[in-house]
């Protein structure tokens, strides 16, 4: 089962310890983003390996250039959190964060 997730430009999600940011937002329904200083272009038309055992791709939805709906593929074992659940629990557990 995938995960889906609403993002707009700047937003950061947590693939395990690994930042990924939302760079652009196109009106074909496809994005840019950046993970581990590598860009991507992401669209619907196949998942991409972002990271080692992470699909993603864009979801089809009725197209708005202020939010896409990223869908990702990965194994149990990797959390994907958005940067502020991430950063959150890294706090609680007295973990400095990435920067």
């Amino acid at each position: 089962m995938a995960l889906v997730l609403g993002v707009c430009v700047g937003d950061e999600i947590y693939a395990g310890d690994d930042m990924i940011v939302i760079d652009e937002l196109y009106e074909d329904g496809s994005l840019d983003l950046t993970v581990l200083g590598q860009s991507f272009h992401i669209n619907d038309e196949r998942g991409i390996e972002i990271i080692p055992d992470v699909l993603v791709s864009t979801g089809v939805i009725q197209w708005n250039i202020k939010q896409a709906r990223l869908v990702f593929k990965a194994p149990r074992r990797i959390t994907i959190l958005r940067s502020e659940m991430y950063l959150a629990g890294k706090a609680n557990a007295g973990i400095p964060a990435h920067s």
